[in-house]
């Protein structure tokens, strides 16, 4: 009787083992220091591969409750907000006024990052202390590199007209030195129809007249992003 009992679980904890395996393999790394509640976690490329990602901001999107918590650190902006703080890049703050977090992420090919860390907490190998939630995008370990991505898109209006769009970006990095150029054209096009009527003092109308209006003109974008990797952190421009 025992020999059959044994017979039927060793086949049920097999089958299972295959069943949580596969599962437990994809799901990001969780690095808990047991000496207090702090935590880091960890999302390998692979992690956002079904997503189809363009840049790290996209990656970081793809998050669970990202969006969120780092809205709570403060600097009131959408998505990453503007505390550069937050963000870091390879283990290095971020530096420059007008380089917001979510900016700087979008400017960095997904194909680039090796994994991004989510630091809650504090971290004595980064020199970060009582911070809520930090993002730290490592990227692949590379002397140079770089990329080119597009995208094209078409914006289909009320009147049937289609209109398109793009985007076109080179990205790279040799040495310490990384650069962006950033290229969009999108539509603006916009109909819209305006009507006049004309009334007697006995209020009879008069006359009526309806006149379509239309704009359409595209706008153009060019932006360019230099940065140099100093050894506690890094400047863009």
């Amino acid at each position: 009787m025992n020999l059959c009992k044994n017979a039927l679980v060793k086949p049920f904890v097999l089958s299972l083992l295959v069943f949580v395996a596969p599962f437990a393999w994809s799901q990001p790394v969780n690095l808990e220091d047991p000496s207090n509640d702090d935590s880091t976690t960890v999302y390998p490329a692979d992690y956002f591969a079904e997503f189809s990602p363009v840049s790290a901001n996209d990656m970081l999107s793809r998050i669970p409750g990202i969006g969120l918590a780092m809205r709570s650190g403060g600097g009131g902006g959408r998505g990453l907000g503007s505390g550069e703080g937050q963000v870091l890049i390879n283990g290095k703050r971020l530096t420059g006024k007008s380089n917001a977090g979510e900016s700087q992420l979008s400017r960095i090919s997904a194909d680039q990052v090796d994994y991004i860390e989510i630091i809650r907490g504090s971290s004595e190998a980064l020199g970060i202390r009582g911070a809520s939630q930090v993002v730290n995008v490592v990227l692949l370990d590379t002397p140079s590199r770089s990329s080119t991505s597009a995208q094209l898109n078409f914006d289909r209006y009320s009147d049937g007209a289609l209109r398109p769009g793009g985007n076109l970006a080179f990205s790279g990095q040799s040495g310490e030195f990384n650069y962006l150029l950033n290229i969009e054209a999108e539509s603006r096009y916009n109909i819209w129809t305006s009507e006049e009527f004309s009334f007697d003092p006995d209020l009879n109308l008069l006359e009526s007249r309806s006149e379509e209006n239309a704009r359409d003109q595209t706008d153009y974008q060019a932006s360019v992003n230099l940065g140099y990797a100093f050894e506690q952190s890094t400047f863009q421009l």
